[in-house]
C-alpha cells in the first residue's frame, strides 16, 4: 500500500574486479569430485564390508573361528560412517584366538565391474587413519596393504597386492597412531585388458595384544580405522 511517498531502490555498491592469478586449491576438494569416488558424504557406507578375522602370523591370512559363545573365540570390528568424511572399523575390545599373535581384516568395496572410473584406472589411492589403539602401540605392530582384485572371462580369479620388485616382497606399510596417512598404488596388473578389477581390498593387520601381553592388557585395545576418499587413479 503507497503512503503518497515515492519509492526508491536502496543506492546499492559495486564491486568491479579486474585481472586473475592462479591459486591453490585443496587437492582433496577436487578429488571428491572425481568419478568412481568414495566420499561417504552421505552418511551411509557405499557399499563397503568388513572380511574379519585372520590370523596373520602367516603369508597366507587364515580365517580365525568366529563370534562363538560363551566366549567368543574372536570379537573384532564393526563398519560404520564417520561423520561424512568416510567410514570406520571400530571396536570396543579386540578379542581374537590366543595363538594368532598378529591379526588381521579387510575393508572390501563393492563390485566395481562397470563402475565408472574404475574400468580404465591404474590403480587407486586413499585416505587412511588409525585411532585404533592398544597397550602394545608401536607402528611396526599395526600395518595396511592395498589390495586389488580380478576376474577374466573364464570366471578365474586372482588377488594381488603391493609388491617391491627390489626386496621380492609384498609391502606393508607402518601406521602411527593418530597420525593421518595417504596411500596411492599403481601397477600393471590393473593395464591388463585380460582381466577386471572387481573389487579393493585394505589389510589392516595389527598384533593381537591377548596373544602377546594377556587378556587383561587386551581389554584396553579400542578405537578404530578409518578410511576415505577412495577414488581410481588413472
Amino acid at each position: 500500500m503507497s503512503n503518497g511517498k515515492k519509492f526508491e531502490w536502496a543506492v546499492p555498491t559495486e564491486i568491479h574486479s579486474v585481472g586473475a592469478r592462479q591459486i591453490d586449491i585443496d587437492p582433496a576438494a577436487l578429488e571428491r569430485n572425481v568419478p568412481g569416488a568414495f566420499t561417504f558424504a552421505d552418511g551411509g557406507t557405499g557399499g563397503w564390508s568388513l572380511d574379519q578375522l585372520y590370523d596373520a602370523d602367516t603369508a597366507t591370512p587364515t580365517l580365525l573361528p568366529a563370534f562363538s559363545a560363551p566366549p567368543p573365540t574372536s570379537s573384532g570390528f564393526t563398519l560404520s560412517n564417520h561423520f561424512g568424511l568416510g567410514i570406520a572399523a571400530s571396536t570396543n575390545y579386540l578379542l581374537a584366538d590366543k595363538a594368532a599373535k598378529m591379526v588381521g581384516f579387510y575393508f572390501v568395496s563393492p563390485e566395481l565391474k562397470g563402475m565408472a572410473g574404475w574400468d580404465k584406472c591404474t590403480g587407486y589411492r586413499l585416505d587412511l587413519y588409525r585411532e585404533y589403539f592398544s597397550w602394545l602401540n608401536n607402528p611396526k605392530l599395526h600395518l595396511a596393504q592395498m589390495q586389488a582384485e580380478f576376474s577374466d572371462k573364464a570366471g578365474s580369479k586372482k588377488t594381488v597386492a603391493e609388491f617391491d620388485a627390489k626386496t621380492g616382497s609384498t609391502v606393508f606399510h607402518e601406521i602411527a597412531h593418530a597420525q593421518p596417512f595417504v596411500l596411492s598404488w599403481q601397477a600393471d596388473e590393473f593395464k591388463d585388458k585380460a582381466w577386471t578389477l572387481r573389487h579393493i581390498r585394505i589389510f589392516c593387520k595389527l598384533v593381537n595384544v591377548a596373544a602377546v601381553a594377556g587378556v587383561d592388557l587386551a581389554s584396553g585395545s579400542k578405537g578404530d580405522w578409518r578410511i576415505g576418499n577412495v577414488r581410481p587413479l588413472n
